[in-house]
Order: C-alpha cells, then structure tokens, then sequence
C-alpha cells in the first residue's frame, strides 16, 4: 500500500509477530477436534467447546491483524463446532484448519 503509514506497518508487524505462536495453538486445537471428530470415539463436547471457543478468538484475531481472507475460515469452523458436528465434518474442520495454517505462514499483508 503507497499510502501507508510505515509506524503503523511496523506496530502490526510487531503485533503479528507476538500473536502468531497463540494462533498456531489455535489452530492445534482444530486439528485435535478434527481428528477426534474422525476417531471412534467421537468429539468429546469439552473439546468441541475448546476448539469453538478457538475458532471464535481466531476469526476475530486475524481480521484485526490483516489476514481478513482467513477470518471468515475461522467463523466458519466455529458455527460448524456450535451446531454440534459428527464424523463427516472431520475433513472440513481439518481442510480449515489447514487453510487456516497456511494463511498464517504467510502473514498478513500490507
């Protein structure tokens, strides 16, 4: 952007750099849901929460921090774990949370 201002570049990426080890345990968490969710066993509903509550914190998190293609991703996978999701769903929440992963090694950009 040709118009932006270099301090406020640099405050985000400084803030990025900080957020980005909370989002990678986020985004953990979605993959632990998404291979529970696959598993005999099922999705335990503490997990689910947890991995909502994640999905929820991380929409919001990578809006405010740049990476707005990845946000909706997120709300996306937490309306999914509030409806209560079964064993189809494990490939949706796990292709997500990939997606997801893939939006933060790249970073926001400018």
């Amino acid at each position: 952007m040709a118009d932006a201002d270099p301090g406020l570049d640099d405050a985000l990426a400084e803030l990025w750099l900080r957020a980005r080890a909370r989002v990678d345990a986020r985004i953990d968490v979605l993959d632990e849901a998404a291979a529970a969710l696959g598993s005999p066993e099922g999705l335990p509903d503490e997990l689910r929460e947890r991995a909502r509550t994640q999905a929820h914190q991380l929409a919001g998190l990578l809006g405010t921090l740049g990476l707005s293609d990845a946000s909706p991703v997120a709300r996306r996978v937490e309306l999914l774990l509030a409806q209560g999701p079964g064993p189809a769903d494990a490939a949706t929440v796990a292709a997500a949370a990939d997606e997801l992963r893939a939006a933060a090694e790249a970073g926001p950009t400018a």
